[in-house]
């Protein structure tokens, strides 16, 4: 389970990035760093022109390794979590963990279909966020101050969670609304410390 969530996210991120051109690539970040002053957009330029042409790899390994840390750190929080359940050990939370997640196979295989779809292979960087609030409810454009964050809340987010909720429940004998709660945890820590930075 954990080689394939990290298998699929590595390719498919590496299919999303691999046909870009690097001046496509340096366009596109940049229009998501709206905040810099003219030289620091300029040495920003230089760096990303470096690294574009090793954006598809960079992604894939990114994507991947990012899987592992998510899921390490959401395993550590449901142990601590249950506490009161000795019987369930960390490598059960992370597979508990991966299983939740399988919506987002679903969601990578949604930009699959969209590049694929796409009359060009140089795509907007937010083409990889089509399912979040801010796609779906046009509510902000890059440059506002609360573009990163909405551009992140994804819809398949909501789906992990009600899987949560179902194996909270029957794993640690919750009702429904602990459950929900506990599932919904890391995700609003996570995403309330973002909006009161910004």
């Amino acid at each position: 389970m954990v080689l394939l969530q990290v298998m699929v996210t590595a390719a498919v991120l590496w299919f999303f990035y691999q046909g870009m051109s690097a001046s496509h690539l340096v366009e596109q970040q940049l229009l998501l760093s709206s905040d810099l002053s003219p030289a620091e957009r300029e040495q920003s330029r230089a760096v990303l022109g470096e690294l574009a042409p090793h954006m598809a790899l960079i992604a894939a390994v990114m994507g991947g390794v990012t899987v592992l840390v998510i899921s390490s750190l959401l395993a550590i929080y449901y142990l601590l979590a249950s506490r009161l359940e000795p019987s369930v050990q960390y490598g059960d939370w992370f597979m508990f963990t991966l299983w939740s997640q399988t919506p987002q196979l679903l969601n990578l295989l949604g930009l699959v279909v969209l590049v694929l779809l796409s009359p060009t292979s140089d795509l907007p960087l937010s083409l990889a966020n089509y399912a979040s609030l801010n796609q779906l409810l046009a509510l902000t454009v890059p440059g506002d101050r609360f573009y990163n964050l909405l551009e992140n809340m994804n819809l398949f987010y909501i789906w992990q969670g009600v899987l949560a909720t179902m194996g909270l429940k029957q794993w640690l004998q919750l009702d429904t609304t602990k459950a929900a709660a506990l599932a919904a945890l890391p995700y609003a820590v996570v995403f309330g410390i973002w909006a009161l930075t910004i």
